[in-house]
């Protein structure tokens, strides 16, 4: 007898960017970095990307050594809550590398150029402001289901792209994070990465977009929001 499988597929909020005059310029994708199972990611997003002249993420994971990460989260002295994260999410939730890895991994297939927005200092002090009053997690039981129970739910919204309740639960009334939290987290971020993309896209390198969903959310603050303010049209695809 056949047995059916799960097709696991990743659709994610989605956008198709382009100019006043309705010309396609590029692609804008919400990702998740960590996922709970094996997936696929979804036949529309595989069409964008194979338009694409470059991969455009928060940070080049795949460029970046063990080696490097132990030195620099030395360096910045955070290299108890670097193991603190590792612990957590990879060894007791059981999650795998997400969107990201997946995206550049097909980016190097194709050879397309994979320009990063952050650095790799940058986000350790993100992931530490991340962990910041969650360093019992490891011990409260507590805190620990409700950290694993909220990162499934964030990964079945994103799988589904369902927008609405992403934000909701990442920056609006049912985050836990403090509004000067989701400036440091998102929003000030946000702003940078705006600037950088829309250089991108005036360049005409049709850029294949793809960071935390977190950062397309709010209407205003989101990096939906702020390139449609610099003059981009972007439409849910």
């Amino acid at each position: 007898m056949f047995q059916l499988v799960e097709r696991n597929e990743f659709n994610g909020v989605f956008y198709r960017i382009s100019d006043s005059n309705g010309e396609y310029k590029g692609a804008l994708l919400g990702t998740v970095h960590l996922m709970d199972k094996e997936f696929q990611l979804g036949g529309r997003i595989l069409e964008f990307f194979k338009q694409s002249k470059c991969l455009v993420v928060e940070l080049d994971v795949l460029k970046v050594t063990d080696e490097y990460i132990k030195a620099i989260s030395e360096s910045l002295n955070l290299q108890n809550i670097v193991a603190l994260a590792q612990k957590v999410y990879f060894q007791k939730m059981g999650l795998k590398p997400g969107v990201d890895v997946r995206l550049v991994n097909l980016a190097r297939v194709r050879d397309m150029e994979i320009k990063s927005l952050e650095t790799v200092e940058f986000q350790l002090t993100v992931l530490a402001d991340e962990f910041d009053g969650l360093k019992n997690i490891d011990e409260d039981n507590d805190l620990f289901k409700q950290a694993l129970d909220k990162t499934h739910e964030l990964i079945k919204n994103c799988k589904l792209g369902a927008e609405a309740e992403l934000e909701k639960l990442i920056v609006g009334s049912d985050s836990p994070l403090s509004e000067d939290k989701k400036e440091t987290q998102f929003f000030s971020r946000n702003r940078d990465m705006a600037d950088k993309v829309d250089v991108y896209l005036r360049n005409n390198d049709h850029p294949f977009i793809g960071v935390g969903v977190g950062h397309l959310l709010d209407n205003e603050k989101g990096l939906v929001g702020l390139l449609r303010a610099k003059g981009w049209t972007l439409a849910k695809v």
